[in-house]
Order: C-alpha cells, then sequence, then structure tokens
C-alpha cells in the first residue's frame, strides 16, 4: 500500500455497520448494567465509551457533550460505588433517571462516532488507551496506528 492509500483508508468514515454494532452493544450494556453476572462487563463497556467520549471532545471533532459525558461518569461512579461491596462486584439496579443519563450518552456518543475518520478513531483510542487501561481494561491497539 502506498502513502496515498494509507492516507485515503484512514480519512474514511467508520463503516456504518460497525457503527451499528458499537450502538447496540453499548444499549446491551446499558439493559445488563442491572443484571447479574452481566452488570460489570457492562460497567467496564460503558465506562470505555465515556472515556472515548471524553476523548473525542478533548480531540475537537464533536465539542459541546462535556457536561452529558461528566453526568454519565458520576452515574457510573455511583453504580460502581454501590456495585463494589466488600471488594466484590455485587449488581445494583441503575434507577431510571440514571439509565437515562447513560442512554442520553450512548446515543450522542454514537453521533460522535459517525463524525470521526477511521485516522481520528484511532488516534482517540491511542490517547485514552493508558486511562482504560488504569481501569484494568486491556485495549488492542488499531492496526494503522504507529
Amino acid at each position: 500500500m502506498n502513502t496515498f492509500e494509507i492516507a485515503a483508508t484512514r480519512a474514511r468514515k467508520l463503516p456504518a455497520d460497525v457503527l451499528v454494532g458499537l450502538r447496540t452493544s453499548l444499549a446491551g450494556s446499558i439493559d445488563a448494567l442491572g443484571q447479574e453476572g452481566a452488570s460489570a462487563t457492562a460497567w467496564q463497556d460503558l465506562c470505555v465509551a465515556c472515556i472515548m467520549a471524553r476523548r473525542i471532545e478533548m480531540h475537537g471533532v464533536v465539542k459541546g457533550l462535556a457536561a452529558l459525558i461528566g453526568d454519565a461518569l458520576r452515574v457510573l461512579n455511583d453504580v460502581h460505588k454501590r456495585s463494589l461491596v466488600d471488594g466484590h462486584w455485587h449488581f445494583s439496579v441503575p434507577s431510571e433517571d440514571e439509565l437515562a443519563v447513560l442512554r442520553e450518552m450512548v446515543e450522542m456518543h454514537g453521533f460522535q462516532l459517525e463524525q470521526l475518520s477511521v485516522g481520528e478513531f484511532d488516534q482517540v483510542l491511542v490517547a485514552a488507551r493508558s486511562e482504560i487501561a488504569s481501569m484494568g481494561i486491556v485495549v488492542a491497539t488499531p492496526a494503522s496506528a504507529p
């Protein structure tokens, strides 16, 4: 692949099927947040989405969502405090208000992702890796990353 082909590939938007899959997955994570056996993974997935959303905001591609992202992170922090009892994860059912905040964040994050090119997504993911890793979550480096 030559330099022009690489640049053209990184300039493309994220594929529609990837965007639909991410939205579907995050909607499922919201549902699973209050389910025994699935809530810890769902919590992690939603935290990663919030971190990515915040990094997209910082990157400057889509601005104006900082308050919503902050609200969603506060909800996830509250869920974490209620669920992590005695050093072990015990699911707790989020309130309807908490779920509404998370649904709105997922919807807006989907909008953010629609605006990104593949290259921008890779840059944001690389920038978010250390914050995500500090939570104990491993994210693979994108193939197109340096």
